[in-house]
């Protein structure tokens, strides 16, 4: 998220704010430094478990380049971890929707909020403008909704239902289309 949209005037204050929070986060301090031990550093620190009759567990254990770990198991602090995670990038499709996602960004009204034009879409989408142009002008609601179809969205939305019992802000779709 970072990398990728780090040179838009919107993402930095945003983003600040939420940084601000992850450094403040045990879990979040947790697994940014654990990707440094295992990836830069080779360390193994997931070790001891425990099995019963409700499961196997494994749990991290301290090292010395990693002297504070979760005491919950390696399964619930990774899923915690997870879902604090998939909340920020919810967030952003949230706040930064118009910018993120092909489905929030093609509407009438963030192109209007651009100053571009429906044939502005359809030439940022590859096709000539006009290309879903019959000379109708009662249709444009149907062009839009036709070019946000051409247009990728949110590929972890599934995510967002699963884990967060949320979802993004979609256009309601149109009745079918009577020539």
């Amino acid at each position: 998220m970072q990398a990728s949209l780090k040179d838009h005037p919107k993402f930095q204050p945003w983003y600040a704010k939420r940084q601000e929070s992850l450094r403040n986060d045990r879990l979040a301090k947790f697994f940014h430094d654990f990707r440094t031990v295992t990836q830069h550093i080779g360390a193994n620190v997931v070790g001891g478990g425990s099995h019963g009759k409700n499961g196997t567990f494994y749990y991290f254990i301290p090292c010395s380049d990693l002297p504070s770990v979760p005491e919950q198991d390696v399964m619930s602090a990774c899923e915690s971890y997870f879902v604090s995670i998939l909340q920020l990038v919810y967030d952003c499709y949230i706040e930064l929707g118009s910018i993120v996602d092909g489905q929030q960004y093609f509407t009438r009204e963030n192109f209007e909020a651009l100053g571009k034009t429906i044939e502005d879409a359809e030439e940022e989408l590859g096709f000539s403008r006009g290309w879903t142009d019959i000379s109708r002008p009662s249709i444009e609601p149907y062009r839009w909704q036709t070019l946000r179809q051409q247009a990728d969205g949110c590929l972890i939305e599934r995510q967002f239902e699963r884990w967060l019992n949320r979802y993004l802000p979609r256009p309601e779709p149109l009745p079918p289309f009577k020539p």
